[in-house]
């Protein structure tokens, strides 16, 4: 591999040469030749009013690829999707703001060692409704 390690992970270097991980090459969602960042877009969640957990997935489309799903919890509290979005909307490029989202009502499924959500499964159990836009 000549001195490379293949993590499968999306670093950014500063001038510095102080090494940031960005996100991981599985977890970007290609919507039509633009690449959306998980991490990016669950941050602005995270920051709407409600919102305390979120996982960011690929929606299968015809046309584009991908577009950019939400799955949202909010605990005990109610969660605004209109509220969501709009936060959304102030934070990030249009083509990253979610254009599918469901709440639920139990906690994210997350793995017992380091916390890390469980995307395959929460993949595998999410029910996507009409898009939102």
């Amino acid at each position: 591999m000549d001195g490379w390690l293949h993590t499968g992970d999306i670093v950014r270097v500063d001038d510095a040469g102080r090494v940031y991980i960005v996100d991981r090459i599985k977890d970007i969602i290609n919507r039509g030749g633009e690449n959306v960042s998980s991490v990016e877009v669950k941050a602005a969640l995270l920051s709407a009013p409600g919102v305390t957990d979120a996982a960011v997935l690929g929606v299968p489309d015809d046309v584009m690829g991908e577009k950019v799903g939400a799955v949202l919890y909010g605990g005990r509290g109610e969660i605004d999707l209109t509220a969501v979005i709009a936060r959304c909307q102030d934070r990030l490029a249009d083509f990253k703001v979610p254009q599918y989202a469901t709440v639920v009502t139990e906690a994210l499924p997350r793995n017992a060692g380091g916390g890390k959500l469980l995307k395959n499964r929460i993949r595998e159990e999410v029910r996507w409704d009409a898009p939102l836009r």
